[in-house]
């Protein structure tokens, strides 16, 4: 996000200033979900015992 910013605006922040810049502006902080909807856990218990 900071080099999208930097590159279309032509301006440069720190990461922790593009933080505050998207969180002011009402940007959510974006997490990964714990574990994939897709995730099939009887396909995975095999493959962690073969790894």
């Amino acid at each position: 996000m900071k080099t999208l910013i930097g590159r279309r605006f032509h301006v440069s922040y720190t990461v922790e200033g593009t933080r505050q810049l998207l969180k002011r502006h009402g940007w959510p902080r974006q997490q990964p979900a714990r574990r994939a909807i897709e995730r099939d856990d009887e396909a995975v218990e095999p493959w962690k015992k073969e790894v």
